[in-house]
């Protein structure tokens, strides 16, 4: 029996990857029709350990994504479309059905595919480090008239270092922030700290409740 298991699993592997794409999505449709989640699940191991190109993988998800959206007694199909989707370089979608398996409560099991352990790595979200200004620095300040009233508006830096720095400008309506210094990059998060920006805010004569708005121009 376990010869024959092997057997069946090397024609639906080979099949996956030498058949037409436009006999695959017939062919996992109908062992999704038979109700045995048994054979589902062999035919879903096949599908990950096969040699597909971007046109096969394609068609599987787009074939996969239509029986976990139409059929909730497919929910555990999350685990296989992150795989997949990972395989096929959408970064996006694969986080997407990572998130899924958390919320159905997968991840548990997911973790022990070896699939898994291979592909985590860059979707873990790292503890962020926090920065520290090179100092606080007030950049300018400028006088105005408006309605024959002296007006004056100033640029305060918290770090000048590029792709670390937040800055605050100062106008007598109250106060907005552009960018909030984060630096986020696939395998790192780094932040100013709740305490940093207030000494900021305090060492420029500004405050929490001043703060009208705060503007993210870019991403890092």
């Amino acid at each position: 029996m376990g010869q024959q298991a092997d057997i069946n699993r090397k024609f639906q592997i080979l099949f996956f990857e030498r058949a037409d794409e436009a006999e695959i999505p017939s062919v996992i449709n109908e062992q999704f029709e038979t109700g045995n989640l048994h054979g589902v699940m062999d035919m879903l191991e096949c599908i990950l350990v096969a040699d597909l190109n971007k046109n096969r993988l394609d068609v599987v998800i787009s074939t996969l994504e239509t029986q976990f959206l139409t059929n909730n007694n497919f929910y555990f199909l999350d685990k296989y479309l992150f795989i997949l989707h990972d395989q096929n370089g959408n970064d996006a979608m694969a986080r997407y059905y990572l998130d899924s398996c958390v919320s159905t409560q997968h991840i548990a099991e997911l973790k022990e595919s070896e699939e898994y352990k291979k592909r985590i790595k860059k979707y873990s979200y790292p503890d962020p480090t926090y920065l520290s200004p090179a100092y606080h620095q007030n950049n300018f300040e400028r006088t105005y008239a408006f309605n024959g009233e002296n007006k004056t508006y100033s640029v305060h830096s918290f770090s000048e270092e590029i792709g670390k720095n937040m800055t605050l400008l100062k106008t007598p309506y109250g106060d907005i922030i552009f960018d909030c210094g984060a630096s986020c990059q696939k395998n790192e998060a780094q932040v100013i700290s709740k305490e940093e920006f207030l000494k900021f805010l305090q060492n420029v004569d500004s405050s929490v409740k001043n703060v009208k708005a705060a503007i993210i121009s870019h991403a890092h």
